[in-house]
């Protein structure tokens, strides 16, 4: 338990032995700041010892239990808890409704989130545009984008206003069950609502054209971003990079690494890149990628060099791969590596790079 928790929970004993009664606002900051360090079974005690203090437990105090309840993952006991409140004469705002739904989405059952949402429009507590937002991007990101644009509807029809957040899962959800243009079409009605994209905005729609082989629209999007002032973060760089590497543009690549490279953001993304163009089949490619890596300086590692060689040998570019074998050797960054299904080579595939080099300077002795 987190020190300063300890110390206020002693504080309270203290107080407590010396004849002093607490009021609820010091009950509800001491069982926040319990739940706050996940301590959620501190606070359920504490909350039970209330129930026969003279200062009862109230909304906000149940309102964040249950909330750490449901970030723990014990949607069941949050529950539990709730209809305890509500038996208690307690009513339930919206605030406990939407920490249960968040729970039950996040445990993946969506029914019962949406039976909650339905049990509460019944009782007069009205769903805000937090609850509405949590059940659309549950819904997106379970493949029922049709679903969730019902809900969004109807956030419209009761006078919310979405959010970037909202219009955000309802996009992605869209791109996920591949209806392209109406992503699309929900990014520019988010435009015209007055509402300005965010790098999550952005690099949505990058990713989800880029999955639709629209490698051209997202780097039209990647560059209207920047006009924005908008940053791209290390998502946005692998959706783009991880597009245009399938669409074989090894120079777009180059430029964006560059890129990358003088704004500080990881190098990583060589490695990866190196590995999308190695699969794709884009071998040469690859090749050109990996030596413009070692001309910057960014020394390649054993991913880069095993991934380059593995596929020089599955074309048939022995002599190309065995010069690489040895300048890892002599980098040290070979691996005793025994897994057959590793990516890193193993002892008996060395061998067998050196033997058909020993074999190739045979025949050439033996040519001459």
């Amino acid at each position: 338990m987190d020190n300063k928790v300890r110390e206020a929970l002693e504080f309270h004993d203290k107080v407590r032995a010396m004849g002093f009664q607490l009021n609820e606002v010091t009950y509800g900051t001491l069982i926040n700041g319990i739940c706050k360090i996940g301590q959620t079974r501190a606070a359920i005690e504490l909350l039970h010892k209330l129930e026969n203090q003279p200062v009862k437990p109230n909304i906000v105090m149940y309102n964040t239990v249950i909330d750490g309840l449901c970030k723990d993952g014990l949607v069941n006991e949050a529950k539990n808890l709730f209809s305890k409140m509500i038996a208690m004469g307690i009513s339930p705002d919206v605030v406990g409704y939407s920490s249960l739904i968040h729970g039950f989405c996040c445990a993946s059952q969506l029914e019962e989130a949406t039976r909650l949402l339905n049990e509460m429009v019944n009782s007069n507590i009205k769903p805000n545009i937090y609850t509405f937002t949590i059940l659309i991007d549950a819904l997106c990101k379970e493949g029922r984008a049709a679903e969730a644009k019902k809900m969004f509807d109807m956030l419209l029809e009761r006078g919310h206003k979405p959010s970037v957040v909202t219009y955000n899962s309802l996009i992605d959800g869209y791109f996920l069950v591949n209806e392209v243009n109406e992503a699309a079409r929900l990014f520019d009605k988010m435009i015209k609502a007055g509402l300005a994209p965010n790098v999550r905005s952005y690099t949505i729609m990058i990713n989800g054209h880029c999955k639709n082989k629209m490698v051209d629209h997202a780097i039209t999007l990647f560059k209207e971003m920047r006009c924005k002032s908008l940053v791209p973060d290390i998502v946005t760089y692998s959706s783009l990079i991880d597009g245009i590497c399938k669409s074989g543009r090894i120079s777009c690549v180059q430029d964006l690494l560059n890129e990358m490279h003088e704004s500080g953001q990881p190098p990583n993304l060589v490695t990866y890149c190196i590995l999308g163009l190695a699969k794709e089949g884009l071998i040469d490619e690859a090749v050109a990628l990996f030596s413009k890596m070692k001309g910057n300086g960014c020394l390649p590692d054993a991913v880069n060099y095993e991934t380059i060689i593995r596929a020089l040998l599955a074309r048939n570019k022995n002599e190309q791969a065995v010069n690489l074998l040895h300048e890892m050797i002599s980098e040290g960054l070979l691996t005793n590596n025994t897994e057959k299904d590793s990516m890193f080579l193993t002892p008996c595939e060395v061998g067998q790079i050196l033997e058909w080099e020993t074999c190739s300077s045979n025949q050439t002795k033996n040519g001459n």
